[in-house]
C-alpha cells in the first residue's frame, strides 16, 4: 500500500470515529481519573508553596527586613522620577550622586539608604504587617 492508500484509510477511520456518539469516543473513566490526578497535584503544589512562603516570612531576620525597608524606601523615591535617592546611586549621566542625593540634602524627601536609618520600631511594624 502506498501513502495515498494509507491517507484514504486514515480519512475513513476519522469519519468512523466522528460518527460515534461522544460516550463511545472517549474513555470517560480515564479522563475523570486524569482530571482528579491533575487537580490533586495542583492542590499539593499550592499547599506546599503557601506553607513555604508563610514559613519563610515568619523566619525573616532583622537584617533581611531592614534591606526590604530600605529597598521600598528607595523605590518610593524613584517613583517620583528622580534618580538620586542615596549617595551611592548613579545619576542619569552615569556619575555618582554623592552630595546631590536626596539623602544628603536637608529637608524634602528622606529616603532610607543605610541599615542605621531603619529603627527597631519600623522592623517590628514590618514584621506585624507582612506576616
Amino acid at each position: 500500500m502506498g501513502w495515498r492508500a494509507w491517507d484514504a484509510y486514515d480519512q475513513e477511520a476519522k469519519a468512523r470515529w466522528r460518527a460515534l456518539p461522544r460516550r463511545e469516543r472517549y474513555s470517560w473513566r480515564g479522563l475523570i481519573a486524569l482530571a482528579l490526578i491533575v487537580a490533586l497535584a495542583v492542590a499539593i503544589v499550592w499547599a506546599l508553596t503557601a506553607t513555604h512562603s508563610h514559613a519563610q516570612s515568619a523566619k525573616l531576620a532583622d537584617s533581611e527586613i531592614t534591606e526590604r525597608i530600605i529597598q521600598e524606601s528607595r523605590n518610593a523615591y524613584y517613583a517620583t522620577g528622580h534618580p538620586c535617592a542615596c549617595p551611592y546611586d548613579r545619576a542619569r549621566n552615569g556619575s555618582s550622586c554623592g552630595r546631590r542625593s536626596a539623602y544628603s540634602r536637608p529637608g524634602g524627601a528622606e529616603p532610607k539608604c543605610y541599615p542605621k536609618d531603619v529603627s527597631k520600631a519600623e522592623i517590628d511594624s514590618y514584621r506585624r504587617n507582612y506576616r
